[in-house]
């Protein structure tokens, strides 16, 4: 995929149901779509740049969301 073109990467990453996070080689979120950010409870802020080991979500309330 390294011929991809990064805009339609990340459409199609913002474009998914399911959670997702890009993760870089420091294990810090580089990205996370919509989703992702629903499963967390959190802004996009609270999220990106922060270690990914620093981020929970609470298992009872997952079959909810």
């Amino acid at each position: 995929m390294s011929d991809a073109d990064p805009a339609v990467a990340t459409a199609l990453i913002a474009a998914l149901p399911d959670g997702v996070l890009i993760i870089g080689p420091d294990d810090r979120v580089a990205s996370a779509n919509a989703a992702a950010l629903a499963l967390l409870d959190q802004p996009a802020e609270a999220v990106i740049g922060r270690d990914l080991g620093a981020l929970s979500c609470d298992p009872g309330e997952r079959h909810e969301r």
